[in-house]
């Protein structure tokens, strides 16, 4: 088993709507400490109802602020 952080994060999932929430991440110094999405360059998690595979990745470093979710994209694999 890796070694990775959890990611204080959760959304609706884009396919069925349940909450998700337990997004990881893979980080180069941590090992289970809990870190905000911002901090981090891919997180991702898989929705408990439907299985859908979500990810989040850095596309830039241009931290926005209240608006760093523009700097990330998503990538939504649909399973079922």
């Amino acid at each position: 088993m890796g070694m990775y952080n959890w990611v204080n994060f959760e959304i609706e999932c884009p396919k069925c709507g349940n909450k998700v929430d337990g997004f990881q991440s893979k980080p180069w110094n941590g090992e289970f400490e809990w870190v905000n999405p911002w901090d981090v360059e891919e997180f991702h998690t898989q929705c408990d109802n439907c299985f859908t595979w979500i990810e989040y990745e850095r596309k830039s470093n241009n931290w926005s602020g209240e608006e760093w979710m523009k700097d990330y994209d998503c990538r939504v694999e649909l399973n079922g």
